[in-house]
């Protein structure tokens, strides 16, 4: 058993999972500078078009607060879909390609990866 957790009840005894592994932040970082690196010649042009957009719809809606949820819905919504595409560009033992419908992962030993 490892540590406690306390909850609406008093102290829950929690039992520690299976990651021994240490989570470093230069680790981290360097992991994310890397998938940036090798995937700049996708992410840049599509950053530039994408946020170009946000910011042509900003333009339109400044100055009118009723326009204004367009410009936060756009913005919002580009923003998301490009974290997306970052995070899709990395998943590792599947190839995007050929995973759309499928849970069966290509890597032995790792758990399939849901949507």
């Amino acid at each position: 058993m490892g540590g406690s957790a306390f909850g609406w009840g008093g102290a829950v005894e929690v039992e520690s999972g299976g990651m021994g592994q240490r989570l470093g932040v230069g680790d981290t970082l360097g992991e994310v500078f890397r998938i940036y690196r090798e995937n700049a010649g996708v992410l840049l042009p599509v950053a530039l078009w994408l946020f170009l957009i946000v910011a042509i719809v900003n333009g339109v809606t400044e100055g009118n607060f009723s326009l204004f949820w367009i410009g936060l819905v756009v913005s919002v919504a580009v923003g998301t879909l490009y974290q997306g595409m970052v995070v899709r560009l990395d998943r590792p033992g599947l190839d995007p390609a050929d995973d759309v419908g499928r849970d069966r992962p290509r890597n032995p030993g790792r758990a399939p990866q849901r949507l």
